[in-house]
């Protein structure tokens, strides 16, 4: 008799640090209604995996779940999945984390669900070579990746079916190849078109193993999908036809699939992300020509031909596109290298770890990109990974009270920056841009004042410039990378708006010009880092060369920093304008209502769109209870405040996410050829 083979799988994602209630809302508008489903159609078999987050959520807060999961894992009727734990991009991390991650995530199911899982999902479909020696080690034998990787491995589009094999020195993997008809017909498609097209496959008279993988939030999370299938019965009736028609088509394992079949043939896949996923992580203008291309490639009557080898894109094309993410990223590489350094010896099993289990969840991908359904802009879930960071650097470093500091290419980019850190504090000066600050922590409040996101064009530029105009001035972009203390010559009567929208004129090239780092000294307990940089000045057309030595003083207690400036005139002519430091900070989720910005002596405001022009001389923040900053200056000071509001989307139609707030402290210049002045910017932490 002729029939079909279908092995269909299901990948279940929550990532490290995501919302309570939107764990729970995805249990009950889909992971519950799927797993009961599948309860209730015992003919047919399935394929699941989990994150491990949302493993840990089942066992703590349904813990009927896994009783049913494991209840149909015993019978059978599902084969379980194992992944990196917390779901980090494995091709993308070094092989003794691989390892980690898959141990962690086998060792878990073993204990709670006694079973031993034989493949692995291929998280984001990030692929590398050396992942079939990696997979292997781990005792997992196959993997599921799309159709498209498979032809450009040459294998023709007629044999994607059943497995192939790939090895990387002698290690061998199977990979099931993904079926691009029945992931559009899957769940979306009529029932009667998907069985029509099956019969067709069977009508070959092969027995033909299909595969299909897919995100179960795509069966009831996506906008719009849980009324589309769960709600319509869409997905009760898809299963109902697949059970009917058992006697020609068998939903089957993976495993029994590899013990009843032999290998279609042997193939080595190229690495990298998908052709989606590459293409978002393109930076903006080159992935609006990429799409062009793309778009006039399809075009062409015969261009399923040529489509599977247009891609274009790499996934460290993030950390170029988001210096958030790869600041996070090179974050946990320095925290791994010094817990593996002589200096973390003393640290008893226990907290080593915990502090390894830390820098493992921190390397969960959601957070680090964007595109279809990456995270980074979402500040809640950037807080996840820097709250795992800081817990991290306070069990391996936190037994120096005295100030440390590195030099060395933190971020990978071979310009080196100045690291200063105690048991309290991580403060990092990126001096070739702008000398600014990149990171500023408190380790016991796991909080970096620094998180906040950058505004970036995410289509078109100039539709995005458009859209920028007084019908939607929120989705202004930024010229400059975000951090705390970049320097500005403004003019003394830009408008807060102005700032906002990125509409004034930049009277200088300090903002992310390379200053030179001059050296580092300590004093009474505390840290002085000084920073030079002759610029320029500009004005009427001329650039007028100005001198500002920028020094960064912590004192003992790690409580206060001093930001010193001198600024001298070393052209012929004068300099009249307003010199602004600009500082921006990251959010916490509140209403606006509880962002504060006070005066001195004056009444507490929201942090909005506000000025105050030579008014302040002392200005109060606080972003929470716990976490408040005062800026005081010994003269008075011009105040610029707004919100920091970026969108995912640049096309006006996505909603605004709070990413920060920007402050401006400007003192006004007048200076002569020759002369020099000083200003000084003092931040206390708390009370």
């Amino acid at each position: 008799m002729k029939y079909v083979n279908l092995a269909l799988a299901l990948h279940h994602h929550q990532p490290v640090g995501n919302l309570p209630h939107i764990f729970e809302e995805c249990y009950q508008r889909c992971y519950w209604p799927i797993l009961h489903a599948v309860e209730r159609h015992p003919k047919l078999k399935f394929n699941l995996s989990y994150s491990g987050p949302l493993l840990r959520f089942f066992a703590e807060q349904h813990p009927e779940f896994l009783e049913k999961l494991k209840w149909l894992v015993a019978g059978r009727q599902v084969e379980l999945l194992a992944t990196g734990f917390y779901e980090p991009i494995l091709a993308e991390i070094e092989e003794d984390d691989r390892q980690g991650q898959l141990r962690l995530m086998l060792e878990w199911m073993d204990a709670n669900l006694g079973i031993t899982p034989q493949g692995v999902w291929l998280t984001e479909g990030v692929w590398e070579n050396s992942l079939a020696k990696t997979f292997r080690r781990a005792g997992l034998s196959y993997t599921i990746v799309r159709n498209e990787r498979m032809l450009q491995a040459g294998v023709p589009e007629s044999r994607l079916h059943g497995y192939h094999v790939t090895e990387y020195f002698g290690h061998v993997l199977r990979l099931f190849a993904r079926d691009p008809n029945l992931y559009r017909m899957i769940p979306y498609g009529a029932p009667d078109e998907l069985l029509a097209y099956l019969r067709r496959m069977a009508n070959r008279g092969l027995g033909l193993t299909l595969t299909v993988d897919d995100y179960a939030e795509r069966w009831g999370v996506w906008p719009g999908s849980h009324e589309r299938i769960q709600q319509s019965g869409a997905m009760e009736r898809l299963f109902s036809r697949l059970s009917e028609a058992g006697d020609w088509l068998r939903l089957r394992t993976f495993s029994e699939v590899i013990n009843d079949e032999p290998p279609c043939g042997r193939c080595y896949i190229p690495a990298g992300p998908s052709s989606e996923l590459g293409m978002w992580s393109l930076p903006d203008e080159s992935r609006q020509r990429f799409v062009w291309a793309l778009d006039n490639l399809q075009q062409r009557h015969d261009a399923n031909r040529f489509l599977p080898f247009f891609r274009a894109g790499s996934w460290g094309g993030f950390r170029a596109r988001y210096f958030e993410s790869n600041l996070m990223e090179k974050k946990g590489l320095w925290l791994k290298a010094h817990l593996a350094s002589s200096a973390a010896t003393s640290l008893s099993a226990d907290a080593r770890a915990r502090a390894q289990d830390l820098l493992w969840q921190a390397q969960c991908n959601t957070a680090y990109w964007h595109g279809t359904s990456g995270g980074i802009y979402l500040p809640h879930l950037r807080q996840a990974i820097w709250e795992r960071l800081l817990a991290a650097q306070q069990l391996i470093l936190g037994d120096t009270p005295e100030w440390r500091l590195e030099k060395r290419d933190f971020t990978a980019d071979d310009q080196d920056e100045i690291l200063t850190f105690n048991n309290k504090l991580s403060f990092f000066v990126n001096p070739a841009y702008g000398g600014c600050c990149i990171e500023f922590s408190l380790l016991a409040d796991r909080w970096n004042y620094a998180n906040t996101l950058t505004r970036r064009p995410e289509t078109d530029p100039v539709a995005a410039a458009e859209a920028a105009g007084p019908k939607n001035p929120a989705v202004a972009v930024d010229l400059h990378e975000r951090h705390l203390f970049h320097e500005r010559f403004v003019n003394r009567h830009v408008t807060t708006e102005e700032l906002r929208q990125g509409q004034f004129r930049e009277g200088g090239d300090f903002v992310s010009g390379v200053y030179r780092f001059i050296g580092a000294a300590r004093s009474d307990g505390g840290l002085e880092i000084e920073l030079e940089r002759l610029g320029n000045y500009f004005a009427n057309r001329v650039n007028q060369p100005v001198r500002v030595i920028k020094t960064y003083w912590w004192n003992r207690d790690g409580d206060e920093l001093q930001v010193r400036y001198r600024l001298k005139n070393e052209s012929p002519l004068p300099v009249n304008s307003c010199f602004a430091v600009e500082v921006n900070l990251g959010t916490v989720p509140a209403r606006d209502a509880d962002r504060e910005l006070a005066l001195a002596g004056g009444k507490a405001r929201s942090l909005a769109c506000a000025w105050y022009e030579d008014l302040a001389q002392e200005v109060v923040i606080r972003l929470s209870d716990k976490l408040r900053l005062t800026f005081t200056s010994p003269a008075s000071m011009s105040v610029w405040s707004y919100p920091i509001n970026s969108q995912s989307e640049a096309d006006g139609q996505a909603p605004l996410i709070r990413q920060g707030n920007c402050l401006l402290f400007g003192w006004s210049v007048n200076l002569q050829p020759g002369d020099d002045t000083t200003y000084q910017l003092s931040v206390r932490l708390g009370g």
